[in-house]
């Protein structure tokens, strides 16, 4: 009985692979540095969690249900990893037909890869629709990133079924598609959510830091997402580098990014509740204002800005007098103390900034 394809094909590559020591590095290596740099980006995530938990402990339920998902999800991909690396390196140690099988990274890399970054990206889509309520651009970038995790699902399937060796297989239209898209759409997500919040700027100093902050975490954020999967897509179809494994490393450090990139967006909501916070310490401002008549003293419990008690006000028509307290002291011009309160558009655009990435 003739051997099958599939035989000739492993005693081959494990011809190639013993004969050629660099072949075997190029191999392996890529795999391990891989390996350990999910693992790291899985302790960074872990410590995400723990700041989210203690920062937003009366947050949404559905983005604590989101989060503590994302993490139970990123450690099972870990673990898939983990058990493919210890079956190459230790259970089949100094075999090299172990390195030519995909393991369980077909499923961990691509598969559940694809279905974490269209989570992430949907989230997003949804934050751009609340800030814009612009359909079209959410449903385009929901659109794109259902199309992203179709690819990605179906060339995960593929590569259940191929050699790792075989790398130039990874220019099958559906992972070449999974990838391009997949950094498309990070980039629109970034464009999108910097037009937005720099074009509700409110001119208030504090606000604005906040919102300048922001958009520059979103732009890293998802300029690096979009980076590592368009590079992932050229390192596996650009030879020579397209002849290892070196693809695999960037896919593996990819996975672990897109989770990150949510809980750090989620995470930078610090940033407004810490100026919102200093500003209501300081809310009450006092403002001397020369006031005519016998009243020396007023305090609102509305909004209000440079009223006088005797006449109209610059900004508006005259406060009602119910709630006011009032001593009368000397005939002479008095200070009126006013209790200025945030103004309601301010902390709205504070908020709406924090929760938006």
């Amino acid at each position: 009985m003739p051997p099958s394809l599939d035989l000739l094909y492993v005693v081959g590559v494990t011809k190639k692979l013993c004969s050629n020591p660099q072949s075997l590095l190029d191999s392996i290596g890529p795999q391990i540095l891989g390996t350990f740099f999910n693992w790291a980006l899985l302790g960074v995530l872990n410590i995400q969690v723990y700041l989210y938990t203690v920062s937003f402990p009366r947050d949404r339920l559905f983005f604590k249900c989101l989060v503590y998902s994302l993490l139970i999800y990123e450690w099972v991909e870990t673990a898939l990893v983990t058990t493919s690396f210890f079956n190459v390196y230790l259970y089949n140690f100094g075999n090299p037909e172990a390195v030519i099988g995909f393991q369980y990274t077909w499923f961990a890399v691509p598969v559940m890869g694809a279905v974490v970054s269209a989570i992430v990206q949907i989230f997003f889509a949804w934050r751009i629709y609340i800030l814009s309520r612009l359909r079209w651009l959410a449903g385009t970038i929901i659109l794109l990133s259902l199309i992203q995790l179709g690819a990605g699902l179906a060339g995960g399937a593929k590569l259940e079924q191929l050699p790792a060796w075989e790398a130039t297989k990874l220019a099958e239209p559906e992972l070449i598609t999974w990838l391009v898209t997949s950094g498309v759409v990070d980039l629109v997500i970034a464009v999108s959510m910097t037009i937005l919040l720099l074009y509700s700027k409110t001119g208030v100093k504090s606000t604005d830091a906040v919102i300048d902050r922001i958009v520059r975490l979103g732009i890293e954020t998802g300029t690096l997402t979009a980076t590592m999967a368009i590079i992932c897509a050229i390192v596996a179809n650009v030879p020579p580098v397209n002849q290892t494994l070196v693809f695999e490393c960037i896919a593996l450090v990819l996975v672990k990014l897109y989770a990150n990139t949510l809980l750090t967006n989620l995470n930078s909501r610090t940033l407004s509740k810490k100026v919102r916070s200093a500003e209501e310490s300081f809310a009450t401002n006092r403002i001397e204002l020369p006031v005519r008549g016998d009243t020396s003293v007023a305090e609102f419990d509305g909004l209000s800005t440079g009223r006088t008690l005797d006449g109209a006000s610059p900004f508006g028509p005259k406060p009602s007098m119910e709630g006011t307290t009032c001593s009368d002291h000397s005939p002479r011009p008095q200070v009126a103390v006013i209790h200025i309160q945030q103004e309601a558009a301010r902390e709205k655009m504070s908020t709406d900034a924090g929760l938006a990435v």
